[in-house]
Protein backbone atom coordinates (compact mmCIF):
# COMPACT_ATOMS: atom_id res chain seq x y z
CA UNK A 1 0.00 0.00 0.00
CA UNK A 2 1.33 3.44 -0.88
CA UNK A 3 2.53 5.28 2.20
CA UNK A 4 1.51 8.58 0.59
CA UNK A 5 -2.19 7.68 0.74
CA UNK A 6 -4.21 9.57 3.34
CA UNK A 7 -7.12 7.58 4.78
CA UNK A 8 -10.22 8.80 6.59
CA UNK A 9 -12.50 6.63 8.72
CA UNK A 10 -15.70 7.07 10.66
CA UNK A 11 -15.70 7.17 14.43
CA UNK A 12 -19.14 7.42 16.08
CA UNK A 13 -20.64 8.86 12.90
CA UNK A 14 -17.98 11.58 12.51
CA UNK A 15 -15.19 11.65 9.92
CA UNK A 16 -11.75 11.08 11.49
CA UNK A 17 -8.30 11.30 9.94
CA UNK A 18 -6.33 11.69 7.86
CA UNK A 19 -3.98 8.81 8.73
CA UNK A 20 -1.35 7.23 6.51
CA UNK A 21 -1.62 3.74 5.01
CA UNK A 22 0.50 2.00 7.66
CA UNK A 23 -1.47 3.54 10.50
CA UNK A 24 -4.86 2.51 9.09
CA UNK A 25 -3.55 -1.05 8.56
CA UNK A 26 -2.35 -1.17 12.17
CA UNK A 27 -5.72 0.17 13.36
CA UNK A 28 -7.51 -2.57 11.39
CA UNK A 29 -5.14 -5.28 12.72
CA UNK A 30 -5.65 -4.14 16.33
CA UNK A 31 -9.43 -3.90 15.95
CA UNK A 32 -9.56 -0.13 16.48
CA UNK A 33 -11.22 0.11 13.08
CA UNK A 34 -13.79 -2.67 12.59
CA UNK A 35 -14.57 -4.45 9.29
CA UNK A 36 -17.88 -2.57 9.06
CA UNK A 37 -16.30 0.87 9.62
CA UNK A 38 -16.63 3.09 6.52
CA UNK A 39 -13.28 4.36 5.19
CA UNK A 40 -12.32 6.72 2.37
CA UNK A 41 -9.20 7.88 0.54
CA UNK A 42 -8.56 9.94 -2.58
CA UNK A 43 -9.46 7.92 -5.65
CA UNK A 44 -12.29 6.00 -3.98
CA UNK A 45 -15.91 6.63 -4.91
CA UNK A 46 -17.69 7.24 -1.63
CA UNK A 47 -17.05 5.53 1.67
CA UNK A 48 -16.74 1.77 1.83
CA UNK A 49 -16.55 -0.65 4.76
CA UNK A 50 -13.04 -1.84 5.64
CA UNK A 51 -14.06 -5.42 4.83
CA UNK A 52 -14.84 -4.40 1.23
CA UNK A 53 -11.58 -2.51 0.54
CA UNK A 54 -8.98 -4.98 -0.86
CA UNK A 55 -5.97 -3.09 0.57
CA UNK A 56 -7.42 -3.21 4.09
CA UNK A 57 -9.34 -6.50 4.07
CA UNK A 58 -6.13 -8.50 4.19
CA UNK A 59 -5.32 -6.89 7.57
CA UNK A 60 -8.68 -7.73 9.19
CA UNK A 61 -8.32 -10.51 11.79
CA UNK A 62 -10.20 -13.66 10.71
CA UNK A 63 -12.30 -13.66 13.89
CA UNK A 64 -13.54 -10.15 13.06
CA UNK A 65 -14.82 -11.27 9.66
CA UNK A 66 -17.01 -13.95 11.30
CA UNK A 67 -18.22 -11.88 14.27
CA UNK A 68 -17.81 -8.13 13.65
CA UNK A 69 -19.47 -7.09 16.92
CA UNK A 70 -17.06 -9.16 19.00
CA UNK A 71 -14.14 -7.50 17.23
CA UNK A 72 -15.58 -4.05 17.83
CA UNK A 73 -15.86 -4.67 21.54
CA UNK A 74 -19.56 -3.83 21.73
CA UNK A 75 -22.03 -5.84 23.81
CA UNK A 76 -24.46 -8.01 21.84
CA UNK A 77 -26.99 -5.93 19.87
CA UNK A 78 -25.27 -2.59 20.52
CA UNK A 79 -23.21 -0.74 17.95
CA UNK A 80 -22.12 2.72 16.91
CA UNK A 81 -24.81 5.22 15.98
CA UNK A 82 -26.11 5.02 12.40
CA UNK A 83 -24.31 6.99 9.72
CA UNK A 84 -26.31 9.99 8.49
CA UNK A 85 -27.33 9.47 4.89
CA UNK A 86 -27.63 13.12 3.91
CA UNK A 87 -24.59 15.38 4.00
CA UNK A 88 -25.55 18.82 5.29
CA UNK A 89 -24.65 21.70 2.98
CA UNK A 90 -22.14 24.21 4.22
CA UNK A 91 -22.45 27.98 4.00
CA UNK A 92 -19.75 27.98 1.32
CA UNK A 93 -21.87 25.69 -0.86
CA UNK A 94 -24.89 27.98 -0.51
CA UNK A 95 -22.77 31.06 -1.20
CA UNK A 96 -21.31 29.37 -4.28
CA UNK A 97 -24.81 28.72 -5.59
CA UNK A 98 -25.87 32.33 -4.93
CA UNK A 99 -22.82 33.73 -6.71
CA UNK A 100 -23.41 31.30 -9.60
CA UNK A 101 -27.00 32.51 -9.97
CA UNK A 102 -25.87 36.16 -9.86
CA UNK A 103 -23.14 35.44 -12.39
CA UNK A 104 -25.56 33.83 -14.83
CA UNK A 105 -28.25 36.47 -14.25
CA UNK A 106 -25.90 39.31 -15.11
CA UNK A 107 -23.91 37.61 -17.88
CA UNK A 108 -24.49 40.60 -20.17
CA UNK A 109 -22.90 42.90 -17.57
CA UNK A 110 -19.46 41.34 -17.59
CA UNK A 111 -17.92 43.57 -14.83
CA UNK A 112 -20.47 41.99 -12.46
CA UNK A 113 -20.72 38.52 -13.97
CA UNK A 114 -17.05 37.58 -14.14
CA UNK A 115 -16.08 38.55 -10.55
CA UNK A 116 -19.23 36.86 -9.18
CA UNK A 117 -18.43 33.77 -11.23
CA UNK A 118 -14.84 33.61 -10.02
CA UNK A 119 -15.90 33.97 -6.37
CA UNK A 120 -18.59 31.32 -6.91
CA UNK A 121 -16.11 28.90 -8.47
CA UNK A 122 -13.62 29.34 -5.62
CA UNK A 123 -16.33 28.82 -2.98
CA UNK A 124 -17.66 25.76 -4.84
CA UNK A 125 -14.21 24.19 -5.05
CA UNK A 126 -13.51 24.85 -1.36
CA UNK A 127 -16.88 23.42 -0.30
CA UNK A 128 -16.33 20.25 -2.37
CA UNK A 129 -12.89 19.42 -0.95
CA UNK A 130 -12.49 16.12 0.87
CA UNK A 131 -14.67 13.07 0.98
CA UNK A 132 -18.01 14.85 1.17
CA UNK A 133 -19.36 16.18 -2.08
CA UNK A 134 -22.18 18.71 -1.78
CA UNK A 135 -24.76 19.04 -4.51
CA UNK A 136 -25.30 22.76 -3.91
CA UNK A 137 -21.56 23.40 -4.22
CA UNK A 138 -21.41 21.43 -7.46
CA UNK A 139 -24.40 23.34 -8.87
CA UNK A 140 -22.85 26.64 -7.79
CA UNK A 141 -19.55 25.67 -9.38
CA UNK A 142 -21.21 24.84 -12.71
CA UNK A 143 -23.36 27.99 -12.74
CA UNK A 144 -20.36 30.16 -11.85
CA UNK A 145 -18.30 28.56 -14.60
CA UNK A 146 -21.05 29.29 -17.12
CA UNK A 147 -21.38 32.80 -15.70
CA UNK A 148 -17.70 33.42 -16.54
CA UNK A 149 -17.71 31.53 -19.84
CA UNK A 150 -20.78 33.20 -21.42
CA UNK A 151 -19.53 36.80 -21.05
CA UNK A 152 -16.09 35.75 -22.28
CA UNK A 153 -17.57 34.11 -25.39
CA UNK A 154 -19.89 37.08 -25.95
CA UNK A 155 -16.98 39.50 -25.59
CA UNK A 156 -14.86 37.51 -28.05
CA UNK A 157 -17.76 37.30 -30.52
CA UNK A 158 -18.23 41.07 -30.40
CA UNK A 159 -14.51 41.68 -30.96
CA UNK A 160 -14.29 39.18 -33.83
CA UNK A 161 -17.30 40.62 -35.69
CA UNK A 162 -15.97 44.18 -35.67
Amino acid sequence: MGSGQKWYYEEWGELAGPVDGETICDMVRLGVVAPATPVWRDGMVGRQPVGMVPELKEHVPEMALWNPQAAEGYPEGVGPPPVPLKVPNSGKAVASLIFGILSLSFFCVWPVSIPCGIVGMVLGLVANRGPRKQSLATAGLMMSFLGVLLPAITFLFVIMTK
